[in-house]
């Protein structure tokens, strides 16, 4: 059901609120956009817009999408890492590790996982990093979205899932 907005005085019908579908289609069509303008080389300026937009914006569906195109650039422009460590680093990211939403939070430790991996920080600021993560998420249960992202870290392979190892034949016997 779409909510309408009604004049004040007149009663006149002056707009409608999108459909589920419509916002689908808006949110896909911003991310397109976003993703249009951010071509490489970004910048701190650039980067800092998309923190920002992650920090403040309350869909955990706009989150997920931006979370998952900061991977994806990430993975093909490395040298963002570095930009973003001037920006913050990984708190922004530890942030979103807090949310109610599981896939946002599953997002925000493979990103951090990515910015630890490829960051020139000491190994004791890394398990600084690692202990805030654990600590944010032991509020939350143990499911298997957030382990996949999780295991993803620990091996370094971003996007690995648990599902892909076939355990029987991992640990048998030769």
């Amino acid at each position: 059901t779409t909510q309408c907005k009604e004049h004040a005085v007149t009663k006149e019908i002056m707009g409608r609120r999108p459909s589920e579908e419509e916002l689908i289609t808006l949110r896909r069509m911003l991310i397109l956009i976003m993703r249009i303008m951010l071509q490489p080389p970004l910048g701190a300026d650039e980067l800092r817009s998309i923190l920002w937009y992650l920090e403040n914006c309350k869909d955990p569906q706009q989150q997920r999408d931006v979370l998952a195109m900061a991977l994806e650039l990430l993975h093909n422009e490395p040298r963002i890492g570095t930009v973003l460590e001037g920006l913050g680093g990984e708190l922004p990211f530890l942030t979103l590790a807090r949310s109610e939403d599981e896939r946002v939070r599953a997002l925000a430790v493979r990103v951090m996982g990515y910015l630890v991996r490829s960051s020139m920080e000491a190994q004791m600021q890394r398990d600084v990093i690692y202990g805030c993560l654990t600590n944010q998420l032991k509020c939350f249960s143990m499911t298997a979205v957030t382990f996949d992202a999780l295991f993803s870290v620990f091996l370094g392979v971003p996007g690995a899932q648990i599902s892909q190892i076939d355990l029987d034949e991992a640990y048998k016997i030769r």
